[in-house]
């Protein structure tokens, strides 16, 4: 199977390496051009003219073959998903009125009638240790569920209602609110397509993700997964880097198969991994677990207390959270994970 890969920055670039290690004939498009030293060495991006600008003729053969559906297209990137939006085996993001900002948080894969591979969040709100410094996602814990809370069945359903009319198939999630007077729990923030840290702990250990984008359901091998960016200044301010090349080193190479890297370069020749100077998030630790949470915090705590980078960034206390998130579910509303 083909599939093309837009990406806004890096964010989605790692899904397509793990599609060409599964195989498929794979097209990268960095869609904002300053980051398109991103993954340099090892991701060739076809689209773009050697001055940096869109390559017309070969997008426009690439919307014929999505519509025919010979070619598969994920992308975080509204003007791509408005080109390619006739293609059946589109999978974009949506723009929704609300974020979740609630800790726990209810996620699946929504094939456009139903919900597949329902699980729980635990989000880490908070750049640093303790919840600090700005308000982006420090850390994510994936917990695999057999199916949605029964008690979420109104939220569940008004999610669903809101995904058909948008005609959507993906990953998402969403939290709850509520009502102090009835205490009904009603859906309130939702985010769709390719969710920052939920998307990494979801593919992590996913059987298949081309198998996943052309129809099959998900298959997830871990109940427990935990996502902890590692980053360098200036991450996470949105600003520029210096450019620098800063050497990634400390991994094994079975370890670095462990990360999900974003800002890097490879260097094949050298055997060496570098930063490619943008925004400074270098990767995302993964770990894995069958038994409990905090195996799976402490795999990935391992790859971030290894990695040798100057001025490392990372949530020590990421993922520390979650056995007290699944207990108060158990305690106030008897959901026993």
């Amino acid at each position: 199977m083909k599939f093309l890969t837009a990406s806004k920055t890096h964010g989605l670039l790692p899904l397509h390496h793990r599609l060409r290690r599964e195989g498929h004939d794979c097209e990268a498009l960095v869609w904002s051009s300053k980051y398109d030293k991103a993954w340099d060495g090892s991701v060739t991006k076809l689209l773009r003219q050697r001055d940096g600008s869109l390559n017309a003729s070969n997008l426009k053969d690439a919307v014929a073959e999505a519509q025919r559906g010979g070619l598969g297209v994920l992308t975080d990137v509204h003007r791509v998903a408005e080109l390619f939006h006739a293609a059946p085996l589109l999978h974009r993001t949506y723009k929704m009125p609300t974020a979740p900002k609630d800790t726990v948080r209810v996620g699946g894969w929504f094939t456009g009638e139903e919900i597949q591979a329902p699980h729980l969040l635990v989000a880490d709100v908070g750049a640093w240790t303790g919840g600090l410094g700005p308000a982006v996602l420090g850390g994510l814990t994936l917990v695999r569920v057999a199916a949605t809370p029964e008690l979420l069945a109104e939220a569940t359903q008004a999610a669903t209602s809101q995904l058909k009319q948008q005609g959507f198939k993906g990953l998402f999630h969403f939290d709850i609110l509520e009502v102090p007077e009835t205490g009904e729990l009603k859906l309130n923030g939702m985010e769709v397509g390719w969710p920052w840290l939920h998307t990494q702990a979801f593919v992590a250990e996913l059987a298949s993700l081309g198998a996943l984008l052309q129809g099959e359901a998900p298959n997830l091998q871990a109940r427990f997964v935990t996502a902890m960016p590692v980053s360098i200044p200036p991450w996470p301010s949105e600003r520029q880097g210096k450019g620098e090349e800063v050497p990634i080193e400390g991994l094994t190479t079975q370890q670095q198969g462990r990360m999900m890297w974003h800002d890097i370069k490879v260097k094949p020749a050298e055997r060496k991994l570098t930063t490619a100077g943008l925004d400074g998030l270098i990767g995302i630790a993964l770990g894995a677990s069958n038994s409990t949470p905090a195996l799976s915090r402490a795999r990935a705590l391992e790859l971030c207390q290894r990695l040798r980078v100057d001025e490392l960034q990372y949530r020590q206390d990421a993922g520390a959270r979650v056995d007290q998130a699944l207990a108060t579910l158990e305690d106030r509303w008897g959901f026993a994970v």
